[in-house]
C-alpha cells in the first residue's frame, strides 16, 4: 500500500488467539533503505535522539503493534521505533483466553491449511504473511526468550504458566531490550504526508495538548478502532466496512434459558440463513456448546458467527440453528437404543433420565422431550 513519497503499513489483527497468530512484519533492510527519508524533528515528549536514522511510528500498543515494532527493530537495527498507545499496552492480551492468553494454534502448522481457518482474507494470507512467520516461528520465538507454550485438546496454545502476564512481560521486555520506545497516554489525531516524503504524526496528550512527531514510516495497528480506520482512509487506503464477528446467539426460548450453565463437550451445529439456496460447509461446525441466560454460546457458536458474520448482518441476524447433541451416533443407532430401553424398561418413565449411551444431563433430556413430543411423564411402553 503506497502513498506518494513514503510507505504506510496497516495491521488490524491486534489480539492474540486461536484464529489470530501473532502478526509479524516480513520486511528486508533493503526496503527500508530504498525509501529512507530523514524524519522531521521530534516534538512529542518522546525521547528520540536526533539523527539521520529512519524513524518508524507504530500507532497502537496491542499485540500487533508491539510485535510489529519488535520485528521491525530486529530486522532493521538502525531503525528508531516508537510505539504510541493512548491506553495501556497489551490490555487485550492480558484478558485474552480467560487471563491465560491463547497465543497461537497447534492444529495447523503449514501456511495453506492455517490460512484456510480464516473466514475472510484467507487468500491474501497464503502468501508471505504465514510463510514469513507462522505458528512454528511463534512457538520458537517465545521459547528462545524463556517462555514455553503448551497445546490443549482443542489446539489452542497457552503459556505453561497459564498466565497472560507471562506473554505480556516477554513482549514488553523484548521491546525495551532492543530499544523500542514505548509511549502511553498519547492519542494520534492525524497523519499527513510531508512534501518531501515521510509523515507528520499529530498527537493529542492530555497534559501538554497537541504535538507533532515526524516519521519516515507509519505502522497502523489499531485493531477495530474507528479512529484507526479514519487515519488509514485519510492516507488514501480503502476500508472494508467491518461487521460484528465472534458473538453468541440469542434464542427466544424461556425453557432453554432456565438451563443456563448446561454445557456439552461436542455438538454439531448447522446454521441455516434466509434465502440460502445450498448448504455451506463452513456453516456447519462441531465443538463445545454452552447454554446461557439469553441463548447459546461456546466455541461452536463463536466459529459459526465468524464464518457467517456478513451473511448474518445481511439477514438482520435472523436464522435457524440445527443442533445434533450426539453427533457421534447415527439416527439408526439412537433408534436402536430407544427400542432396547422399551423392551427392557417398559414401565420406566422416559423422562427419568436419558439412556446411559446418550450423554445428556437429566434436565436437558427432559427439556428435549417436553419440547418435541411431551413425553416427560410417559413410559417407554408408550413409544411407537
Amino acid at each position: 500500500m503506497v502513498v506518494p513519497g513514503a510507505i504506510t503499513m496497516v495491521c488490524t489483527g491486534g489480539s492474540l488467539g486461536l484464529d489470530h497468530p501473532i502478526p509479524q512484519l516480513g520486511c528486508r533492510s533493503s526496503v527500508w533503505r530504498a525509501v529512507r527519508i530523514r524524519a522531521a524533528s521530534v516534538d512529542a515528549g518522546v525521547q528520540l535522539e536526533s539523527s539521520k536514522d529512519p524513524v518508524l511510528v507504530v500507532v497502537g500498543g496491542g499485540a500487533a503493534g508491539i510485535f510489529g515494532a519488535v520485528r521491525a527493530k530486529t530486522v532493521c537495527p538502525q531503525l528508531k521505533v516508537v510505539v504510541l498507545e493512548k491506553g495501556k499496552l497489551l490490555s487485550k492480551v492480558r484478558i485474552s483466553g480467560g487471563g491465560r492468553c491463547n497465543v497461537t494454534t497447534g492444529l495447523h502448522m503449514d501456511p495453506l491449511p492455517l490460512a484456510g481457518q480464516y473466514p475472510r482474507g484467507h487468500k491474501e494470507l497464503r502468501g508471505s504473511f504465514f510463510r514469513t512467520h507462522g505458528p512454528k516461528d511463534t512457538i520458537a520465538w517465545f521459547s528462545q526468550r524463556g517462555v514455553s507454550l503448551k497445546k490443549e485438546d482443542d489446539g489452542r496454545m497457552f503459556p505453561v504458566s497459564n498466565s497472560s502476564a507471562t506473554i505480556v512481560d516477554c513482549l514488553l521486555n523484548e521491546a525495551r531490550r532492543i530499544g523500542v520506545v514505548l509511549q502511553t497516554g498519547v492519542s494520534v489525531s492525524g497523519i499527513s504526508c510531508q512534501t518531501g516524503g515521510g509523515f507528520d504524526v499529530k498527537l493529542s496528550k492530555s497534559n501538554d495538548g497537541p504535538k507533532k512527531l515526524g516519521a519516515d514510516f507509519v505502522l497502523l495497528s489499531t485493531g477495530s478502532s474507528r479512529q484507526g480506520h479514519e487515519l488509514a482512509q485519510r492516507l488514501g487506503h480503502s476500508i472494508v466496512e467491518p461487521q460484528p464477528s465472534l458473538f453468541t446467539f440469542k434464542v427466544k426460548d424461556v425453557a432453554l434459558a432456565e438451563l443456563a450453565g448446561v454445557s456439552f463437550e461436542a455438538v454439531k451445529a448447522e446454521l441455516e440463513l434466509p434465502g440460502q439456496k445450498q448448504k455451506n460447509p463452513r456453516l456447519s461446525q462441531t465443538g463445545p456448546l454452552l447454554i446461557t441466560h439469553w441463548g447459546l454460546s461456546g466455541p461452536v457458536v463463536l466459529r459459526l458467527s465468524a464464518w457467517a458474520a456478513r451473511d448474518l448482518f445481511s439477514s438482520n441476524y435472523q436464522g435457524t440453528l440445527w443442533i445434533d447433541f450426539v453427533p457421534s451416533m447415527s439416527t439408526e443407532a439412537l433408534y436402536e437404543i430407544l427400542v432396547t430401553q422399551k423392551k427392557s424398561f417398559m414401565k420406566r418413565k422416559v423422562g427419568g433420565a436419558s439412556p446411559s449411551q446418550i450423554p445428556l444431563t437429566r434436565r436437558f433430556w427432559q427439556y428435549l422431550l417436553q419440547r418435541e413430543v411431551s413425553l416427560t411423564l410417559s413410559c417407554y411402553s408408550t413409544l411407537c
